[in-house]
């Protein structure tokens, strides 16, 4: 395979290259969320690719990593097309929950919206874990010429099992229902698993004549079953082990690191199939699928009776800063409120548990208009050029809440303004009110004030307050003493971070004595005197509570005092609220405090 030569790829990002879009595609009432990169405005495509992320966790820590594929892809004169499923990330919900089915349909939908939009002659289908799976069922009733599977999950009776035992804490919940399965927030229907056990990329038979590139993860065996099946069937079948997959596609959000070896392979093997196409061999042009900005969300989502649309923030208004606005259709149902939520740690803008798309189409039925954003280096907003991409904490945040706010605001007639964020993004809605003019209301859940909890660039023996917190609630168990009197505790561990927790304290202790506050204590009260209403809402042993409560109990009184203070401990709620019933809980407390 050879790299394409650097004046193809200048030519190709010139001006016959249109920017990354944004997009709905797909019929009215079941759109699906895409984003377009390097389409050219000058003539058909020889070749191009269609993305197939996978779903539940690894959707949030692979995000970053698709997004860097395709517009590495498109720079080298590749357009591409990477998507939502319906159900998932910012695609319409279906009637029900996910279904198997439903997925590849949406991968045969792709592949034809492609084709036709972007005038891709041959289509390439990136398939990423489960994803794999899905595009490989949608060759076998679409011609692509080629297929890379992505660390892929040959056997669906495997993952089926995985996301079973991920479940298990999570069932006990009770809330997901006996038809659904609650993984680390994310639910897949036990009927989507069943079929799912159901499949085996070894009895695929996709479509000839067809190439495939196997990428293997670095700490599996090899795939050799699988791709002995893939050239038994007539399959041109190549495969590498470029590495970077644990750490890329696996790893928290945050600490995920660009796997630029597996996109190189990638991207040079999509290019070299492109070079082996004829033109002779181009296929007939599907109908062309429809396309929109603005799409108006079904009845059934809108509990409220409001009905509801989601557009994109204007890119040119907010020097690239990404966001989707969910609002009621009819401007005299809006209630003159506009509400941002903002990223949790480097999670997308959808969320932990896709919570910031519920909360937004739940709040915009009530009336507010209400922005689910990516701070820029973060999810789909592309970086401040010399800045650390990817940071929870990016220096740009008052800069682009700002931008945001401007673009939400222009159309005037707003009389309250709110943000909202979880960890990292109470953090940004903290400071944002802070250092804006016009913030009414605040909602810190389980916040991080200063970037204390940032583990970002710091040693493994850093303690975070959720350190100490963690250990208090581990104290009114019968079972964490049990393990600490039978050693399987660390007790170096307990040692530092009590005597960092007695330390912190005594400082706190020092500096009222001396007559003199903590930060926190000082801009708590900042923003009681301009009258903003500050919301905290925690989970039971969450580290931001002691943190406020050692720092910021005289900042907390003045906002009582003021009448601007709000806090509830949501009970069984662990930190990104992942299990079904604390999430609905925190959805029930938000809609009370932003109606």
């Amino acid at each position: 395979m050879t790299e394409l030569s650097e004046s193809q790829s200048s030519a190709d990002t010139s001006s016959q290259v249109e920017q990354s879009q944004p997009w709905f595609f797909g019929a009215p009432g079941k759109e699906l969320f895409c984003w377009v990169h390097g389409r050219r405005k000058d003539g058909p495509s020889r070749i191009g690719a269609v993305v197939c992320g996978t779903l539940g966790v690894e959707s949030l820590s692979s995000h970053r990593q698709l997004r860097i594929l395709a517009e590495s892809l498109a720079e080298h004169g590749i357009p591409t097309v990477r998507f939502d499923y319906a159900g998932s990330g910012d695609s319409v919900d279906p009637p029900g929950t996910l279904d198997y089915a439903t997925c590849i349909d949406n991968v045969r939908t792709a592949i034809r919206f492609a084709k036709t939009h972007c005038s891709i002659e041959h289509v390439v289908v990136v398939g990423l874990r489960l994803g794999s799976i899905f595009a490989v069922k949608a060759a076998e009733l679409e011609n692509v010429s080629g297929l890379v599977l992505w660390g892929p999950v040959v056997s669906g009776k495997r993952f089926a099992r995985e996301w079973s035992m991920m479940a298990q804490r999570s069932e006990s919940d009770g809330q997901a229902g006996n038809q659904t399965i609650n993984a680390n927030g994310f639910l897949l229907s036990r009927k989507f698993l069943d079929d799912l056990t159901a499949s085996s990329l070894l009895q695929a038979e996709p479509r000839r004549p067809l190439s495939c590139l196997v990428v293997e993860r670095e700490e599996l065996s090899p795939e050799d079953k699988l791709v002995v099946r893939l050239k038994e069937i007539g399959v041109v079948t190549d495969r590498c082990r470029p590495g970077g997959f644990m750490a890329g596609m696996i790893a928290e959000p945050h600490l995920t690191e660009v796997p630029s070896a597996a996109i190189r392979t990638i991207r040079e093997w999509i290019a070299d199939i492109g070079r082996k196409q004829s033109d002779s061999r181009a296929e007939y042009m599907p109908p062309p699928v429809r396309i929109t900005k603005t799409i108006t969300l079904p009845d059934d989502q809108d509990a409220a009776g409001v009905r509801t649309r989601e557009r994109f923030l204007d890119l040119n208004d907010t020097d690239g800063v990404f966001g989707i606005i969910t609002e009621p259709v009819v401007p005299g149902d809006w209630n003159g409120q506009c509400i941002v939520l903002l990223n949790a740690g480097s999670a997308p803008h959808i969320g932990p548990n896709r919570m910031h798309v519920e909360f937004a189409r739940r709040l915009a039925s009530q009336g507010s208009r209400v922005c689910r954003a990516d701070l820029r280096g973060i999810g789909d907003s592309p970086g401040v050029a010399g800045s650390r991409q990817n940071d929870p904490y990016p220096a740009s945040a008052v800069d682009d809440v700002s931008r945001i706010l401007r673009a939400l605001t222009s159309s005037g007639g707003c009389s309250r303004i709110a943000l909202a964020g979880l960890c990292s993004g109470a953090w940004a809605s903290f400071h944002g009110a802070l250092g804006l003019d016009g913030i009414t209301d605040i909602v810190l859940i389980n916040p991080d004030f200063y970037g204390e909890r940032s583990v970002v660039g710091k040693p493994a023996s850093f303690i975070r307050p959720k350190d100490y917190s963690h250990y208090k609630h581990s104290a009114r168990s019968w079972a964490k003493w049990k393990k600490l009197l039978m050693g399987r505790a660390n007790v170096g561990k307990i040692v530092r971070v009590l005597w960092n927790q007695t330390l912190l304290t005594l400082a706190s202790f020092k500096l009222r004595m001396a007559g003199e506050h903590h930060q926190l204590d000082k801009d708590l009260a900042r923003l009681a005197i301009s009258r903003v209403r500050v919301g905290f809402i925690f989970s039971p042993g969450d580290g931001g509570a002691d943190f406020l409560r050692v720092n910021g109990r005289l900042g907390v009184e003045q906002l009582r005092q003021a009448g601007l203070l709000r806090e509830v401990t949501i009970s069984d709620a662990d930190h990104p609220f992942s299990l079904p019933g604390a999430k609905h809980r925190l959805s029930d407390t938000l809609s009370e405090w932003l109606r």
